[in-house]
């Protein structure tokens, strides 16, 4: 009986003090980063149609646009425009936390522009 009394004073006086929360916060996960990296190219006219290469020059300055698309609706969940260094090279750093919307189109103008498109 006695260890009866004492087990029942034990347990009623550990759980009449709430717990204290942890001192320290959870570690955050590293954020996710997806890179993407490419060379742009100008095909030479004489190898149109090809997958050829072969005399083709990088494209200093050249803008890429980068869509991401829903699976199942084929709906834009992400777009951005990017542009190349001086040698045609892209290295785009996407961050998919902050999904953004494919802009409506501008008015159109009179100069040609120079655009090459990834849709991933």
């Amino acid at each position: 009986m006695p260890t009866q009394a004492l087990f029942l004073f034990l347990f009623s006086s550990s759980s009449a003090y709430p717990r204290s929360p942890p001192s320290h916060d959870p570690p955050k996960e590293p954020k996710e980063l997806v890179v993407i990296e490419g060379m742009d190219y100008c095909q030479s006219c004489s190898r149109v149609g090809t997958w050829s290469l072969e005399v083709a020059t990088p494209l200093p300055a050249a803008k890429v646009g980068i869509a991401c698309k829903e699976y199942r609706r084929n709906r834009v969940q992400f777009y951005k425009v990017f542009q190349a260094n001086s040698q045609g090279i892209t290295t785009p750093r996407l961050n998919p936390e902050k999904p953004r919307r494919r802009p409506e189109p501008a008015a159109s103008s009179s100069s040609p522009r120079r655009t090459a498109a990834a849709i991933f």
